[in-house]
């Protein structure tokens, strides 16, 4: 039986010589926007939609560890960096709390702007706490 296009290209592809294969696995010779794809042989690695791709993947890993509470680190800049994103998001939900105290009536407006970063900060904080008691 003769084979199909499909399987000559992917008996071709992708051209690798004998030891450029050791930094990549299958994940990121064949799925879009997994890291290494990018550069794969053959490929300059400045491809627009590749960049976009794999910008998209490491965002979609970025909030998966964050709902997930395993966002880990050991620098202390981006521990910096948590503890004054989490100050800034609870001053956002401290605000319609001040102006209902201080005003005696609030707008729902007013949450609209503060339901986003209100919820960041509601999952940044365990991350933090995680990180901080493990040192």
């Amino acid at each position: 039986m003769p084979k199909r296009e499909s399987e000559d290209f992917r008996a071709a592809w992708p051209p690798l010589g004998g030891g450029e294969r050791h930094y990549l696995d299958n994940h990121s010779l064949y799925l879009r926007g997994w890291p290494g794809n990018r550069t794969r042989p053959g490929r300059s690695g400045l491809d627009p939609l590749d960049n976009e791709f794999e910008f998209a993947h490491m965002q979609g890993r970025f909030i998966r560890a964050l709902f997930s509470r395993t966002l880990q680190t050991d620098e202390p800049v981006y521990i910096a960096l948590m503890v004054i994103v989490i100050a800034i998001c609870l001053l956002f939900v401290a605000l319609p709390v001040l102006e209902l105290v201080l005003g005696g009536h609030l707008s729902p407006f007013v949450w609209c702007y503060a339901a986003f970063p209100g919820v960041l900060g509601t999952f940044l904080v365990p991350n933090l706490i995680k990180i901080v008691s493990r040192r």
